[in-house]
């Protein structure tokens, strides 16, 4: 068996997935059983996994591992900060790969010695469980209806307590052991489905393609209430941002163009918003909180001057700082934290890092790269920072270094 740790095979996995490609490198009303389809299995690429493990003197790869650094959900954790401890991988060397039949929108979530990622392929939207050791298909579930848009399972899952969560047609709690239905509750199936899923505080908080952001009890699957974004603003294509947990708050970034604070603890069903602030247009990005601050950015897959990536104070969403970098860009990647450097691609093609501290309404630049035009988020780990791009590259920078940059790998 090759030599090399659980925790580099795991930081591995996830800069591959990170481009978004179809390789492993998304009333109260309870549905079980018979209408959906949960399988383990083989998948085409099985065979091309165990001729690599053969081709490295690995006689029998076991699928069984612990996962020693967790990455439960979307940028790892409720604040978002797209930060590990986990030690990371210091070249390209590909590990492991396997096909889900179709590309892929979401991030994987990495626990339970798993990796789960959400597809669609020929045959319907899944969501797919892979050993993380070896990347042998563990299980994969089917959900009921392919989403209507025709993008399959854009969600990146979370997982909780032996559970993962996501959205497609509605939104599914998965046992992440076998890929059963524990419990689902039905939204709208919208285009892209419902959105991404963050869990804290033994609650799901997800938002669906009806423009609802849900906050679900995550053992029940009960609904504690719904907030209804607005009808106006933005483009409402749905509600797909994982929302953001802090003091007692979700912070939502909508397709409405409306950032969102509410307060966890209220009786529903229905839930109202302590303050709000517009950014003009929609956001598929997550927030991230760090310093007593919310960071977002808006746009679309094409550039355009309104497009800005704001700090906003966390207490009451008024702007701390904007930043605009001189021609027209969009901001679909979430940003990520660490080292006091604020990491996000962007849609005219660079990485910016950015002071998140700021001053004077606006903030600096610390340095930027052109990798290509990305929706990709960054993720962090010793000391470097890992960004994918639509040019099909995974881009591997010194995170700290704070001159005109150069890529380790």
């Amino acid at each position: 068996m090759n030599t090399e740790s659980t925790p580099r095979i795991l930081a591995s996995i996830f800069l591959i997935v990170m481009l978004g490609l179809s390789l492993i490198v998304v009333p109260n009303s309870h549905s079980v059983g018979n209408e959906f389809e949960f399988q383990s299995g083989e998948l085409p690429g099985n065979d091309i996994i165990g001729n690599l493990h053969e081709s490295r003197g690995e006689t029998d790869p076991s699928p069984s591992d612990v996962t020693v650094y967790p990455w439960p959900m979307h940028l790892h954790d409720e604040l978002h900060r797209g930060f590990t401890q986990a030690p990371a991988p210091t070249s390209s060397d590909l590990l492991w790969y396997n096909f889900t039949g179709s590309w892929t929108y979401g991030s994987p979530a990495v626990a339970d010695g798993k990796v789960f990622i959400g597809a669609r392929n020929a045959t319907g939207d899944f969501m797919f469980a892979f050993y993380q050791k070896n990347g042998t298909l563990a299980w994969k579930t089917q959900t009921t209806l392919r989403v209507s848009g025709g993008y399959g399972v854009t969600s990146s899952p979370a997982y909780s307590n032996g559970v993962v969560f996501f959205g497609g047609d509605r939104i599914y709690a998965l046992y992440a052991d076998t890929g059963g239905v524990k419990w689902t509750v039905p939204t709208g199936n919208g285009n892209w489905g419902d959105g991404t899923p963050t869990v804290a505080d033994g609650k799901v908080f997800i938002g669906g393609s009806n423009r609802r952001m849900y906050n679900i009890d995550e053992d029940t699957g009960t609904v504690l209430w719904t907030f209804q974004t607005q009808s106006t603003g933005g483009a409402n294509y749905g509600l797909y941002a994982a929302p953001a947990v802090y003091n007692g708050h979700i912070y939502v970034a909508a397709c409405d163009g409306w950032v969102y604070q509410i307060l966890i603890d209220q009786p529903g069903p229905t839930a109202v918003a302590n303050h709000s602030f517009f950014t003009g247009y929609a956001m598929y990005g997550s927030p991230v909180i760090f310093d007593g601050k919310v960071y977002i950015g808006n746009g679309y897959t094409t550039v355009n001057s309104n497009r800005r990536f704001y700090a906003l104070d966390a207490v009451d969403l008024s702007v701390v700082w904007e930043f605009y970098p001189g021609a027209p860009t969009s901001f679909l990647s979430s940003a990520a934290i660490a080292y006091d450097k604020l990491y996000v691609g962007s849609v005219d093609g660079n990485l910016y890092v950015l002071d998140p501290y700021g001053s004077g309404g606006t903030t600096t630049v610390i340095w930027q790269y052109l990798i290509g035009q990305t929706w990709s988020s960054p993720a962090i780990a010793s000391g470097q920072v890992f960004i994918g791009s639509n040019s099909s590259y995974v881009y591997a920078f010194d995170a700290n270094q704070s001159v005109p940059p150069s890529y380790n790998w």
